[in-house]
């Protein structure tokens, strides 16, 4: 197997953290391959997105198929070579990997990759599975985006998919740990506090992969800092994945208009909301969000 193939780069993210802009621009570096949405109508067949790899490496046709087939979680296909992989209850870790899940996904990432657009690449949010993909892949690179935990919280609330509302247990991220659930009680089964609480549990998760892991082989990357800087952080991304920087991807990179919002949860939310949220995260992280920062 090709070191490319070897070390694929995994975007990883709480949700609602930034994560799918970051990886919309990164998609467009002109060495990478990635899951595209051909893969959610045929996710058994991965050298169709590879086809489709080759045909946007050409400028006139990336410019159409840009519109049809962009970047996507594609967790049908996650589901068919690693099954239960995307949607389990607690993380996976490398005791969840099997023999034929490992296999399976090492030959559909060769079949994925070509000569011009070398590097895989993919996003996976909500629970980070990093220790899992290390096992299959010792020299994979994970690349967190991380954001504000308020407005994460927040954002939470606003999407239709957030499955929040049926509480635990019955929600994806199983039971509450003891003291979660004793926060969650103590404020009298808030919606709001849920969603904050959903982000400390990824946070907490993310936190014991980076701990298992090589720290080289981990970066951190904050939506604000993309959204101020977006070509200093992206050139510190390249450098991280050893991929080359050219004038065209600065070029690609500078086209994509970024907003921080950051701050929306304030608006979102009534003040007694935001005390709940604010007083949940306090309670919940080891080191407190700073009350005003953004």
């Amino acid at each position: 197997m090709e070191a490319s193939v070897c070390a694929p780069v995994f975007v990883v993210g709480t949700g609602r953290s930034g994560s799918t802009v970051f990886f919309e621009i990164f998609s467009r570096h002109p060495q990478v391959s990635w899951l595209s949405g051909l893969l959610d109508a045929y996710p058994d067949r991965p050298p169709l997105n590879r086809l489709l790899m080759l045909a946007r490496s050409v400028p006139l046709l990336d410019g159409i198929l840009r519109h049809h087939w962009g970047p996507s979680e594609a967790y049908l296909f996650w589901n068919t070579v690693c099954p239960g992989f995307s949607n389990p209850y607690r993380d996976l870790t490398e005791e969840d990997v099997t023999p034929g899940s490992a296999l399976r996904l090492r030959d559909a990432v060769s079949e994925m990759v070509n000569a011009r657009r070398h590097r895989f690449i993919a996003k996976i949010t909500g629970w980070p599975r990093m220790r899992y993909l290390h096992s299959v892949f010792a020299q994979a690179l994970f690349i967190e985006v991380t954001r504000d935990p308020r407005a994460t919280a927040s954002s939470l609330l606003e999407v239709p998919f957030w499955d929040g509302w049926r509480g635990p247990p019955n929600w994806r991220r199983g039971p509450l740990p003891p003291d979660l659930d004793a926060i969650w009680r103590e404020e009298g089964e808030s919606f709001v506090a849920l969603a904050a609480l959903e982000y400390v549990i990824v946070h907490r998760a993310i936190a014991q992969c980076r701990d298992a892991l090589p720290m080289e082989q981990v970066l951190s990357v904050a939506y604000s800092d993309l959204c101020a800087e977006p070509v200093s952080t992206f050139r510190q991304v390249t450098e991280f994945c050893k991929l080359s920087w050219s004038s065209a991807f600065e070029k690609s990179v500078n086209r994509v208009a970024l907003v921080n919002r950051d701050d929306k949860w304030r608006t979102k939310l009534t003040v007694s909301q935001q005390q709940v949220l604010q007083r949940t995260l306090d309670r919940a992280l080891e080191t407190p969000v700073v009350e005003g920062s953004v």
